[in-house]
């Protein structure tokens, strides 16, 4: 039997991998508008999240970085670009 191995996603991978609920930008796009630095809203990342996508630590680094949590906040994209 082969074995597929298995790809680690970057957080940022996680969160862009589905449609925002916020802008409903499409999978694999910033939610950023063109002429902006590349970011998505926080919500992306929470539903990476809660499917076991985005691990705490890296939730953690997400919070850190937004300072204020709002509804339709952005998180920059060298946040969690990280491999």
């Amino acid at each position: 039997m082969q074995t597929v191995p298995t790809q680690t996603l970057t957080p940022q991978q996680a969160a862009r991998a589905r449609v925002c609920g916020i802008c409903w930008q499409r999978p694999g796009l910033p939610c950023s508008l063109p002429g902006q630095p590349e970011a998505d809203h926080l919500k992306r990342y929470l539903d990476a999240y809660q499917a076991g996508e985005v691990s705490r630590e890296d939730m953690a680094a997400v919070f850190a970085a937004v300072e204020v949590v709002t509804r339709h906040r952005l998180v920059p994209a060298e946040v969690t670009s990280w491999t």
